[in-house]
């Protein structure tokens, strides 16, 4: 009888049920999210520090059961000590599990890390909802533009901003703030045709960021649009008899189009002159705008940049754009070094010892702190990008019956 209670009772204490399951997936969920949050807000941390990044993959993650338990003899009353029975021996636990982690500063997966991320990924987190002005802020790192439609653009937004109509008024205004604050030669590439205006998209100086702003701004005063088109190609791939085949696939780019209609004149007479040149020559055409977008290694480091500027510059810039007619800003990326005077989302210790967080957002505002969400982005295209596949394999959890 002793025996029959003591196995009912290690089948009541040490069963593996639904709940346990539940409890050990959430518990990775949390854990996995919080770690890939705080590897990626470490690695900006680190930029900003100028401290070599380092990269991590998840791995496996095991679990074991809530209870363990065995059946063990012990003693059944006191009157002989030889007299003995079986009884359960309980070991509980929290749901204990390990996550495995493995070390992916290698050339491969740094390789991948420094390849430009694509224009289907800027249109992918667009149709989330994210601004593009955001967007393009924190993807694009380069620009080139033919020196004829930069004359175009300029020469636009100057004769708009002149006269300003109630709806450009506001950007009208922060065009010459921007200009005022941060007056700088171009940076101008001759070539043997034409001249090209470069810019990169950095943040070294307050100015660095506005001037790409301002940009920004005549292009929108200029009616520019932007959507994702796909052009047909092939690359050669060698079959295992040794056969060099074309395998046909598409490639993600942007297209461009102005509403105003003397920039866009000028942009289609560029672009027209410069695939018959590509169509004469047999080489790939030159573009009359072109984007450089960031890898996300780059991307890691312009986060890194923004943090420094806003901690260690002298008049601690905290970068934002402005979005709308309204002439409404959303801050980018905010990272508080030191004591957080509010609440925060996110903190970790920095390689100087000191602590680095994430304001808390206003949720409730379409026009909230962008920074968690740029962490977010950052996070999914490092992991993205040392995937073996598109998307990870879903993560198994072990769960062990008691024997």
């Amino acid at each position: 009888m002793y025996r029959v209670m003591a196995f009912l009772a290690l089948l009541a204490l040490c069963g593996c049920s639904q709940s346990q399951l539940e409890h050990q997936t959430d518990a990775f969920n949390r854990a996995s999210a919080t770690t890939i949050g705080e590897q990626t807000l470490l690695n900006a941390v680190r930029s900003s520090l100028d401290l070599p990044m380092s990269f991590t993959k998840l791995h496996s993650y095991k679990a074991e059961s809530m209870a363990k338990g065995t059946l063990a003899p012990i003693p059944l009353g006191a009157i002989s000590p030889q007299i003995l029975g079986l009884g359960p021996t309980i070991n509980l636990s929290g749901g204990a599990n390990t996550i495995e982690y493995v070390d992916v500063n290698n050339s491969g997966a740094l390789g991948k890390l420094n390849q430009n991320v694509g224009y289907d990924t800027i249109d992918r987190y667009a149709y989330q909802g994210l601004h593009f002005q955001l967007l393009n802020t924190i993807f694009v790192e380069y620009v080139e533009i033919h020196g004829e439609l930069s004359s175009a653009i300029g020469e636009h937004a100057k004769k708009k901003c002149d006269d300003p109509a109630k709806d450009d008024r506001i950007r009208c205004d922060e065009v010459k703030r921007l200009r005022k604050l941060c007056a700088r030669p171009d940076q101008l590439i001759k070539l043997k045709e034409y001249t090209v205006r470069a810019l990169r998209n950095r943040a070294q100086d307050k100015c660095e960021f506005l001037l790409f702003q301002l940009f920004r701004l005549q292009l929108a005063l200029s009616g520019y649009l932007s959507d994702l088109g796909f052009d047909k190609t092939a690359t050669m791939r060698e079959t295992t008899e040794g056969k060099l085949i074309a395998v046909p696939k598409t490639v993600p780019k942007q297209v461009i189009h102005f509403r105003e209609r003397s920039v866009q004149e000028v942009y289609q007479r560029l672009e027209d002159k410069f695939k018959k040149e590509a169509k004469r020559t047999k080489q790939d055409p030159k573009q009359a705008l072109k984007y450089t977008l960031r890898s996300p290694k780059s991307l890691l480091t312009y986060l890194g940049e923004l943090i420094a500027l806003q901690n260690f510059g002298e008049d601690k810039f905290v970068p934002a754009v402005m979005i709308g007619r309204e002439g409404d800003r959303m801050t980018v990326f905010r990272v508080i070094r030191g004591q957080a005077a509010g609440d925060t989302a996110l903190s970790i210790r920095g390689p100087d010892g000191e602590m680095y967080s994430v304001p808390r957002p206003d949720y409730a505002s379409g026009k909230r702190d962008q920074t968690l969400r740029v962490l977010g982005i950052a996070a999914e295209v490092v992991n993205g990008a040392i995937s073996e596949k598109d998307f990870p394999v879903p993560a198994s959890i072990v769960v062990r019956a008691i024997q």
